[in-house]
């Protein structure tokens, strides 16, 4: 039996992936209770009674005081206020000196919305001790408050390894509503108690940041640095992919202009952040989950949706990224972005595409126009219409 298992080897190995395959199952448990509890419809459902006089949809988009600060909410707003209409879409602004659960019941009675934008990144942040308990009670508490005033839940989840978010998203939307998530659900589905979601989803650009990219696009120089550019947080496997990358083009006399951040630092102004993909021939992202040993993540190889796939195609730069499953719905590979595997492939497309000029803007045009389309059919809401069904915000 020793030779067979010895210490440390392949039954230690089978005992891991038991339990991270029993822990990454543990947000079914409390869906599928949240699921089959019995809720009165029409029983203390003043919301719902108070509204029967609203024939079209009200939406409220919430995040913390940060949280507005930031250009995907921002997007959120303006994109949601051009769907639907400035005196349809309200901002709700989570303060961590109140009660988040307060804060939620406040808005549902003063705005009396059909459907609630919910992240579970500002629940964590409006409560001090995250523990299990607290979090299970928390979503369960959000999820109670929503469906007894016949509301539904539209939920953004931008880490989907992350499994308390993970378990937040299943009970708010186990009943109605529809999870947003940036991998793809066919890889996803395993760990995921239902297939309620949009994935992978894409920043919904409003038309007035597109007003805006078209007028940089126009004005930018006609002599722009050749190289590689990459912005944004800087985590394992991301910086030594980049540092590779940038070692590769050293030998043939190119670079890879890293604009970097720690996770959680200050992020730039909005408007500085697309000049500075406006004014790059190319751009480069990554598309692996953050390394962790963190106990609460799981299935982390999954490859994640970024959003700039859509800012830098929309800017005018070829994108140079990893294909991940389902990102053809939006883009192709070849004809609207170039797709690479290892660092070597990105460090050879990046040569390729600085010396071919032609190729180069070919397909940065292609994918621009591309872009420009998705963002003006408002395809990010259609697609989670589509997937409210009867439930649909118009």
């Amino acid at each position: 039996m020793i030779a067979i298992f010895p210490k440390g080897g392949l039954l230690k190995k089978l005992i891991i992936c038991i339990r991270n395959y029993l822990r990454s199952k543990s947000v079914f448990l409390p869906f599928w209770l949240m699921r089959i509890v019995p809720l009165p419809f029409g029983f203390f459902r003043k919301g719902k009674r108070l509204r029967k006089k609203i024939t079209s949809s009200v939406f409220c988009i919430e995040a913390g005081v940060g949280g507005w600060e930031l250009i995907e909410f921002k997007e959120f707003y303006m994109s949601a206020c051009e769907y639907l209409g400035n005196d349809r879409v309200y901002k709700v602004q989570i303060s961590t000196e109140e009660s988040y659960l307060q804060q939620i019941k406040k808005a549902l009675d003063e705005k009396l919305p059909t459907h609630y934008l919910y992240d579970p990144r500002t629940a964590s942040q409006s409560t001090v001790n995250q523990n299990w308990w607290t979090v299970l009670w928390q979503a369960f508490s959000v999820a109670f408050l929503l469906h007894l005033r016949g509301v539904i839940p539209i939920v953004l989840l931008t880490d989907f390894s992350y499994r308390k978010w993970r378990m937040q998203s299943a009970i708010i939307t186990a009943k109605k509503g529809v999870v947003m998530s940036f991998v793809s659900l066919r890889e996803a589905s395993p760990i995921f108690p239902h297939n309620r979601i949009v994935s992978p989803v894409l920043l919904p650009l409003s038309k007035t940041t597109l007003t805006f990219l078209d007028d940089l696009y126009v004005k930018r120089s006609t002599n722009l640095p050749r190289r590689a550019y990459f912005m944004g947080s800087l985590y394992e496997p991301r910086t030594t992919m980049l540092r590779v990358i940038s070692e590769n083009l050293k030998k043939s006399y190119f670079s890879v202009e890293i604009r970097g951040r720690n996770l959680g630092s200050k992020k730039i102004s909005s408007d500085e952040y697309w000049s500075a993909f406006s004014n790059e021939l190319i751009v480069i992202t990554t598309a692996g989950q953050i390394e962790s040993s963190f106990h609460h993540k799981d299935w982390s190889w999954l490859k994640q949706f970024q959003y700039r796939y859509l800012e830098a195609i929309a800017c005018g730069a070829l994108l140079i990224a990893p294909e991940i499953a389902g990102i053809s719905r939006y883009f192709v590979p070849g004809e609207h972005f170039v797709s690479f595997t290892t660092a070597e492939q990105a460090s050879k497309a990046i040569e390729y595409y600085l010396t071919n000029e032609g190729e180069r803007e070919k397909i940065a045009r292609n994918g621009r126009e591309k872009a420009k389309s998705l963002i003006e059919a408002h395809s990010f809401w259609l697609c989670i219409d589509i997937m409210l069904g009867k439930d649909s915000l118009i």
